[in-house]
């Protein structure tokens, strides 16, 4: 009762790590229903506390696990409704956490568990939450809280979130009527409107390149990893005209919005060393996805002789530029030995 908005940030935290520990150790065994229960009653009391509510929803997505496991993965009628209830308590909780990155965590682990349990539609809910909260996270985040108000950047944060998102989504079965791509556009939508990557930079190019090579997996037979009992694109779509057609199209349109970010960083930059290197390391980087996901023909064989040279210019690291060509020398074909020349003349 004596925690309230002026509460500083030290003590609510002691207080929330000594109830966190508490509902660690309450377990009702195989009666998950009384535990759940049990969960809700919390949630009612320690309204104000994020550090106790991000716990509870953890707590409950790890007892959709425990029915799961119960189950064997094949759940009956009373256990698929009681793992929609979890996700429901889940998916209506969520939204009550002040902290941005507690919910992007939380809608992703929720969507996760869902799709394990073949709960399609409720994971594509909480991945449509996620996405749609990118654009609102701020750029600084800031701790009104403690004794001394602290403000730290939020890139670091989102660029590893938005990655893991991104290589999870590989696996989400795509949508009957809005495409096996829809989610991914919607994600590339959002970082737009994200205020660091409102114009190019470093940490949205790398985040680009993440998204190449999570588009050259989105052109194999099969994927490189599946969820149990879960029907991917790979299996949704594979061979089919349609699916091929719209991939070439969304990794063209891709490797040019990758191009124009990696050239805009060094825009009005031209003096700026630390920029001209990163450009470098990012063209290197680019270069070798291109050379171990993508099938070397004139126009990806001049596009990495046209990277390397970019590199080269802007004074990325030697040694990498040497174990890049030694990659390339490593590759049987007519199209490599045309590259090695180019890139050693």
């Amino acid at each position: 009762d004596s925690i309230d908005e002026l509460t500083y940030g030290d003590e609510r935290k002691q207080v929330s790590q000594l109830i966190v520990d508490v509902i660690r150790q309450v377990d009702y065994g195989r009666d998950l229903e009384r535990q759940l229960n049990f969960f809700v009653d919390c949630r009612r009391a320690f309204t104000q506390l994020d550090m106790v509510t991000f716990e509870l929803v953890v707590r409950v997505c790890l007892l959709v696990v425990k029915a799961y496991r119960f189950m064997s993965g094949k759940h009956n009628r009373k256990t698929s409704a009681f793992v929609k209830a979890c996700l429901a308590y889940s998916h209506i909780t969520i939204p009550s956490l002040d902290g941005a990155f507690l919910k992007l965590r939380l809608y992703l682990q929720c969507a996760q568990v869902a799709l394990v349990n073949n709960m399609v539609s409720q994971g594509e809910a909480f991945l449509k939450s996620a996405v749609s909260l990118i654009p609102e996270v701020p750029e600084y985040d800031v701790d009104e809280r403690a004794e001394r108000k602290t403000k730290t950047k939020t890139e670091p944060e989102m660029l590893p979130y938005v990655l893991n998102l991104a290589s999870f989504l590989l696996i989400f079965p795509g949508h009957p009527k809005n495409g096996p791509f829809h989610l991914v556009k919607g994600l590339l939508n959002a970082v737009q409107k994200y205020k660091p990557w409102e114009k190019p930079c470093v940490g949205k190019c790398k985040l680009y390149l993440g998204l190449v090579h999570l588009f050259a997996a989105f052109g194999q037979r099969s994927f490189p990893y599946h969820v149990s009992k879960v029907d991917s694109n790979d299996t949704l779509f594979g061979s089919n005209e349609v699916y091929e057609k719209s991939l070439a199209l969304f990794t063209d349109t891709l490797l040019t919005q990758t191009l124009n970010q990696l050239h805009g960083i060094v825009e009005g930059k031209e003096k700026d060393r630390g920029a001209k290197t990163a450009q470098g390391e990012l063209a290197l980087d680019l270069v070798n996805i291109l050379l171990s996901t993508m099938a070397m023909n004139k126009h990806s064989a001049t596009l990495v002789v046209k990277l390397y040279r970019l590199a080269k210019s802007s004074g990325a690291n030697a040694k990498y530029a040497e174990r890049t060509v030694q990659n390339v020398e490593r590759m049987k074909g007519t199209w490599y030995q045309d590259v090695i020349a180019q890139l050693k003349a």
